[in-house]
């Protein structure tokens, strides 16, 4: 893989953490699940999960809303 596809995997990478590692650990003592926690309980557990949208308005809230402050795919749930 070439640069360029590292840096897309290292940015996906970093955009999937929502606002980070700081604001998932103090939604989780405050007893709530972010968007993909509540996903990965709603699809069926060996169900394929396509994301689509990640790069949505990357840059444009200045890494304040990755994605646009919206999880978005297509997955199974029977």
């Amino acid at each position: 893989m070439g640069r360029r596809g590292r840096e897309l995997l290292a940015l996906r990478r970093r955009l999937r953490l929502g606002g980070g590692t700081e604001k998932i650990q103090r939604q989780r003592e405050r007893g709530k699940l972010t968007a993909r926690d509540r996903l990965h309980l709603l699809l069926d557990p060996d169900a394929t999960w396509a994301e689509v949208g990640l790069l949505v308005a990357h840059d444009l809230y200045d890494g304040a809303a990755p994605g646009a402050g919206v999880v978005t795919g297509v997955g199974v749930v029977e």
